[in-house]
């Protein structure tokens, strides 16, 4: 996509790297739903296998939007949906008192489930901080790979 004059040089460029953040991101929602269906709570496992199917076609449509649509923000809206049905999870499990069966190898606390789920919103500030400044001037960019010397 081209960029409009002025515009600054994202330091995210799309790649298949994108799946693996995706997949790594909801591997957990996959492994407490087959854990919840297998064992006390299948319906409540239902909920959480629904939700890894959920976020995955959430981030397949990101990607399949990436001509459109710069990575950054798009990183941030698959950070956003991520860390809502996740909690939305943490709640059930914990409500429904079966979160503390999902811990390995020793019961999971609710301040443990909690304080796990701070690393979305850690994640979505380093990638603020990292657009902010590593991000650079369009021209900026261009002046740089001029200046290289050529082998």
């Amino acid at each position: 996509m081209p960029l409009p004059a002025g515009e600054r040089v994202s330091p995210f460029q799309w790649n298949a790297g994108w799946f693996g953040g995706q997949v790594g991101g909801t591997l957990w929602l996959l492994i407490g739903g087959v854990l919840l269906v297998a064992g006390p709570a299948p319906l409540i496992g239902l909920v959480w296998l629904g939700s890894f199917v959920i976020a995955n076609l959430f981030g397949l449509a990101l990607w399949l939007m990436r001509g459109r649509l710069r990575v950054y923000p798009a990183m941030q809206l698959f950070l956003v949906t991520l860390a809502i049905l996740s909690l939305a999870n943490i709640v059930l499990a914990d409500q429904s008192g079966h979160l503390p069966e999902l811990g390995y190898p020793r019961p999971f606390s609710p301040i443990t489930a909690y304080g796990a789920w701070l690393v979305f919103p850690l994640i979505s500030l380093v990638l603020y901080l990292t657009e902010r400044f590593r991000s650079r001037p369009r021209g900026e960019l261009a002046d740089q790979v001029q200046s290289e010397p050529t082998s």
